[in-house]
């Protein structure tokens, strides 16, 4: 198979969680990161399944990394999450930064830091994160509204407000975005526009 734009819960027709399913680019020998949730005395019967449902994604351009680095980068990923399903939030941006260097364009990876910088209150390094996520992802709201909390909460108004309306502009029923504007409004002594926004969200 090519690779293909994925990355999800793969599901049985009953709807159950079989896999965890992460792509890495177009290069040849091709790499998908499957994180098997379901029976593992059903999974060799269920990858020309997996496979199939990969098969139907866009094509990924290529990406500049050998085998080795790979490897590293689906190591590095799994011990990751593996350290945050156990708290254990440095070790596992330990793990993630080693995957933002091999690979800078991962989203996930990047997501992944923002959120555990900002668990340990790196408000620094979260806002650098969540950065880098919405110009990674740019149609994407929930970026600009995470990145738009951040600053909300360290008192850079301007620069939250700019970030929920951008997340508004990508989706307008975005209701959270709209609860948030009210905030910052009411926090720039802005009480009519404030009252606007509330009703908009209700």
């Amino acid at each position: 198979l090519e690779a293909k734009q994925f990355a999800g819960t793969l599901t049985n027709t009953g709807g159950d969680k079989l896999a965890h399913v992460h792509t890495l680019g177009g290069a040849k020998p091709l790499y998908y990161m499957v994180f098997f949730t379901g029976d593992p005395a059903k999974l060799d019967a269920l990858l020309p399944e997996i496979a199939a449902s990969l098969a139907s994604f866009e094509v990924l351009p290529p990406i500049d990394l050998d085998k080795r680095e790979v490897q590293l980068f689906m190591d590095s990923y799994a011990h990751g999450m593996e350290m945050v399903n156990d708290e254990k939030n440095l070790e596992a941006v330990t793990d993630f930064e080693k995957c933002a260097e091999l690979l800078p364009k991962h989203a996930e990876t990047h997501q992944n830091l923002a959120i555990l910088f900002t668990k340990l209150k790196n408000t620094k390094r979260a806002i650098e994160e969540y950065t880098t996520l919405a110009n990674l992802l740019p149609d994407d709201p929930q970026p600009q509204f995470d990145l738009g909390t951040v600053l909300f909460q360290i008192n850079r108004f301007p620069d939250a407000l700019a970030r929920f309306e951008k997340c508004l502009e990508i989706a307008p029923d975005f209701v959270d975005a709209w609860i948030n504007i009210g905030a910052v409004r009411a926090q720039l002594g802005e009480h009519e526009k404030s009252i606007a926004a509330y009703k908009t969200a209700i």
